[in-house]
């Protein structure tokens, strides 16, 4: 896989194009190249925060990873849960990411939409996944396992 195609798919990624995005894969770019100078972002990372819908179907429909973490453990799930739409996050959840997943951090995705400030995301994770913020604040606080609690079973 050449180098150069890869950063051709990213560019591609990032300005919407489906043209080149096929191309670049036409021609061995790996739909799941991370970028090793920006902490292993992704090309459907950078899709997926762009809001384009057709190029992230083009990256997943070509083997894309859903679960490639960055160096702080984000997917492109958490990422969009940051900087995306309530859109994006419905189109990457019907492909099948993961909307359990936990970063390096602790943080869900319901945390890190908080953390950034995106409203959108929040009002879509607690309307849309009812239980979501109780999940969420449940696994952010107890990571390492449930030690604290104790049952009586007498």
């Amino acid at each position: 896989m050449s180098h150069n195609q890869d950063q051709e798919l990213m560019q591609a990624s990032s300005i919407g194009d489906p043209i080149e995005a096929k191309k670049a894969i036409a021609n061995g770019a790996n739909s799941s190249y991370a970028d090793p100078n920006n902490n292993g972002w992704t090309v459907l990372m950078e899709a997926a925060t762009k809001n384009h819908p057709e190029i992230v179907e083009i990256l997943v429909g070509s083997g894309a990873s859903l679960e490639q973490k960055t160096g702080c453990g984000c997917t492109v799930l958490t990422k969009t849960s940051c900087e995306g739409t309530p859109e994006m996050l419905k189109t990457l959840l019907s492909s099948g990411a993961n909307a359990s997943h936990i970063n390096n951090k602790g943080l869900s995705l319901l945390d890190k939409a908080i953390s950034c400030g995106n409203s959108l995301v929040v009002e879509f994770l607690t309307d849309q996944m009812p239980f979501m913020d109780l999940l969420s604040t449940f696994f952010s606080k107890n990571v390492s396992g449930v030690s604290e609690i104790d049952i009586d079973l007498n």
